[in-house]
C-alpha cells in the first residue's frame, strides 16, 4: 500500500522523500548531562542539563575489579627485601641483642647450617644471600602448615618474616592463627604488635626494635610500601608501647 501511494505520489509530482539522518550527531545537538559525561572544559554542568555534544568527554570506565593475586607458597621476593631492612647485611659474625652469633642478613647457621659463633668465617654477598633465603624457605614451609586459608603475597610475607623471628606459628602465635585461618585478616595485623618481646637472659623483655618491626609488617601487609612502612614505623615509634595507626 505504502509503495501505491509513493507511486501516486510522483506521478502527480507531489512526493517527498523521507527525512534521513546522518550517522554522526551535529556538534548543535544536545544530550542530557549524566555524572559519567561532563563538558571538556568550563565549569562542571548539573545532571540532567543540556550540553552540546561537541563539548562531552567520555569518562565512563568499565569498573572490572583488579584480581588479587594468591600466595604460592614460594618466598615473595619482598620478603627478602623487608628481611634485609630489619637485619642489615653484615658478613662477619655479631651478636644480636639477645646475644644470639648471627652473620649475613640475620642468619643463626652459618652456610653450612651450623650455629653461628665468633670463630665462623665472614661470609661474601652472595652467601649471605643464599642463606637469608634458606631461613625464608624454613619460615614459609612452616606458614603453609599452619594457615589454611588462602593469603596474597604482601599476607604470606609477612608471616614468613615473623616464623622466621618466632618459630612455628601454632606454638608462638595460635591466636594470630585462629585470626588468619578465619579470614580476619585485619585483626590479625593488628595482633602483631604482641610480639615485642625477646628472651634476654631468660626473661620475656619488651623490645623496641621489634615493636617498630612489627609495625611495619603489618602496615606492608595491608598495602603500605616496605620502604615507606620501614620509614614510618623508625620514625614514629618512640616506645615499646608505640602503635600508630594502621592503613585502611
Amino acid at each position: 500500500m505504502t509503495r501505491l501511494l509513493q507511486a501516486l505520489a510522483r506521478l502527480f509530482g507531489t512526493y517527498q522523500p523521507p527525512p534521513t539522518f546522518p550517522t554522526q550527531i551535529p556538534a548543535e545537538v544536545g544530550i542530557p548531562v549524566t555524572e559519567q559525561n561532563q563538558p571538556l572544559a568550563g565549569a562542571p554542568a548539573k545532571p540532567g542539563q543540556i550540553i552540546p555534544v561537541s563539548t562531552v568527554a567520555e569518562t565512563v570506565e568499565l569498573a572490572i575489579p583488579a584480581k588479587v593475586a594468591t600466595w604460592d607458597g614460594t618466598v615473595p621476593q619482598e620478603a627478602i627485601e623487608l628481611s634485609e631492612m630489619f637485619e642489615a647485611r653484615r658478613l662477619r659474625p655479631y651478636q644480636d641483642s639477645r646475644g644470639v652469633w648471627t652473620i649475613g642478613i640475620g642468619s643463626t647457621r652459618d652456610i653450612n647450617g651450623k650455629p653461628v659463633t665468633a670463630a665462623t668465617p665472614p661470609v661474601t654477598d652472595a652467601q649471605a644471600e643464599t642463606m637469608a633465603l634458606r631461613d625464608l624457605k624454613q619460615a614459609a614451609t612452616l606458614v603453609r602448615s599452619a594457615v589454611k586459608v588462602d593469603l596474597s603475597p604482601r599476607q604470606a610475607a609477612t608471616l614468613i618474616l615473623l616464623a622466621n623471628n618466632v618459630g612455628d606459628l601454632r606454638v608462638a602465635g595460635p591466636s594470630l592463627v585462629k585470626l588468619v585461618n578465619a579470614g580476619d585478616w585485619r585483626a590479625a595485623a593488628d595482633f602483631l604488635k604482641n610480639f615485642r618481646n625477646e628472651r634476654k637472659n631468660g626473661v620475656l623483655t619488651p623490645n623496641l626494635g621489634l615493636r617498630r618491626r612489627r609495625w611495619a609488617e603489618a602496615a606492608y601487609s595491608l598495602g603500605m610500601e616496605p620502604k615507606r612502612a620501614y620509614d614510618r614505623a623508625w620514625a614514629e615509634i618512640k616506645t615499646v608501647d608505640g602503635w600508630p595507626k594502621l592503613p585502611a
